[in-house]
């Protein structure tokens, strides 16, 4: 963490859901909304091609910041996620 540069990126897996691979903002970034602006086009997208879940790994630190954007941690998967690799676009 705390890179000095920006990174977003993201997987379309079986027309139904978006892996959030990397996201990042540089701390003199942070808290400006600009996080929250990149997940709100993430949804925005996830809604206007029918996705119907955001996946993704959260490092404890940025945990605080996922809540607040309305994730939720699981610990069960969709069956889709299963053989991931057979079933990415």
């Amino acid at each position: 963490m705390g890179k000095d540069w920006f990174g977003f990126e993201f997987t379309v897996f079986a027309e139904a859901a978006i892996y959030l691979d990397m996201i990042n903002v540089p701390l003199e970034w942070r808290h400006q909304g600009v996080g929250e602006w990149l997940v709100n086009r993430l949804k925005r997208f996830a809604g206007e091609h029918g996705l119907r879940y955001i996946f993704l790994g959260s490092y404890e630190p940025s945990n605080s910041f996922w809540e607040r954007e309305g994730f939720v941690e699981i610990t069960e998967y969709p069956d889709f996620i299963v053989g991931v690799d057979t079933m990415a676009k």
